[in-house]
């Protein structure tokens, strides 16, 4: 069995789709394989352009801990018009980190904003200097690489989780921070389609400026914050809880085994 990580811009299927010597290998080695498990129904229309069979594609998402006992009321804010907003991975040019620094600066001309940002890579220092050009120092912070226990903890203190990145797989980061009961905004892009439902357990975002918007309204709006925190954390509860994913893996394990 073969699991598919990620499609769109750099993946690995995008260069056995679009290059002959890849495309090529993947021909051949593909007749080899019992099963394909992809993470989305996109993945899975790009291995069907590649000739595989869908009998041998298996829709698997990622699994993740809801471990609150409770849903979060996020309207307890102690300051009007103040939001917390995360993001996290490494920090690579695709991750578009810099947009949403750029972006929390106009914020912060009308509004009590604080973002952090967690993960270390090679871009980590062009984005200290652009925070630091901006003049924002003090209300953003880099928190480095950290300990999946100090990571979930940051999570759990933030209103907003932010993903600006150009090209993902099922994104854990998003579904640990709706685990966590924080409101997540991505890039329109399929991966984040299938896991938020746009205005209901989260915002799917266009263009910068539509970023911009949905902040804004976020933060003059945040009696709305209960519900769509509600609504996050209830769908990763109902599809992607770590119990719900192991028990889809044991069954395509169960089925492997049984055709030896």
């Amino acid at each position: 069995m073969i699991k598919v990580p990620r499609t769109g811009v750099g993946s690995d299927l995008e260069r056995y789709l679009k290059e002959p010597i890849y495309n090529n290998f993947f021909k051949i080695s593909k007749n080899f394989v019992d099963y394909f498990a992809c993470l989305s129904p996109g993945a899975r229309d790009d291995l069907v352009n590649l000739g595989v069979s869908k009998e041998k594609i298996v829709i698997v998402e990622n699994g993740v801990q809801c471990a609150a006992p409770k849903l979060k009321n996020k309207t307890k804010n102690s300051k009007i018009h103040s939001i917390k907003i995360v993001t996290t991975g490494r920090l690579i040019y695709r991750k578009r980190v810099d947009i949403l620094i750029r972006i929390t600066a106009e914020l912060l001309l009308n509004y009590d904003i604080t973002l952090g940002i967690i993960g270390n890579g090679p871009e980590e220092e062009n984005l200290k200097m652009l925070v630091c050009n901006l003049n924002i120092s003090e209300k953003v912070h880099f928190h480095g690489a950290l300990s999946h226990a100090d990571t979930l903890n940051l999570l759990s203190a933030a209103d907003v989780y932010v993903s600006t990145s150009e090209s993902e797989g099922m994104s854990n980061s998003t579904l640990e921070a709706m685990a966590n009961g924080v409101v997540p905004i991505a890039r329109n892009i399929e991966a984040n389609q299938n896991i938020i439902t746009h205005g209901s357990n989260g915002f799917l975002f266009d263009q910068e400026n539509d970023l911009k918007v949905i902040l804004e309204r976020l933060v003059n709006n945040q009696d709305n914050m209960y519900q769509y925190s509600n609504n996050a954390l209830s769908t990763v509860r109902s599809k992607y809880d770590f119990d719900i994913v192991c028990e889809k893996y044991t069954r395509l394990y169960v089925d492997m085994l049984e055709k030896f």
